[in-house]
């Protein structure tokens, strides 16, 4: 068994057997490692996350108190369809040939479930 210096075959932030780890600094999230970042950016996060679980939670109570049924119905169902394409979208980003980070990111923040995790995960 060879013993290599994981500083020399991983990428910035990976280390151990197959580079399956996260160096100190770095959190894992969705196999990936990400930095670990300052404290104003968590905060920036974790506000930004907020805001945008507050905004779409006020839209759809705002639907919910002055659309007719059918409108409703579809309004939900539009929202859900967009969490599910989202999920997709932050699963199908990993494997991406191009612009695997700025996909993730982005499919991340449109799923709601995933924001509020890579969020919280930074404290980790």
């Amino acid at each position: 068994m060879h013993n290599v210096d994981t500083a020399d075959t991983c990428a910035a932030g990976y280390s151990g057997l197959r580079c399956g780890e996260c160096t100190a600094g770095f959190y894992a999230l969705l196999d990936h490692c990400y930095a670990c970042g300052s404290a104003q950016d968590q905060q920036s996060a974790i506000t930004l996350t907020i805001l945008f679980a507050v905004g779409a939670m006020t839209l759809l109570a705002v639907a919910v108190a002055f659309l007719a049924p059918r409108p409703l119905t579809i309004t939900i169902a539009a929202f859900c369809v967009l969490q599910e394409l989202a999920m997709a979208g932050v699963t199908g980003a990993a494997s991406s040939p191009i612009w695997k980070k700025e996909l993730s990111t982005i499919f991340t923040w449109l799923n709601l479930s995933q924001c509020a995790q890579q969020a919280g995960a930074q404290y980790l």
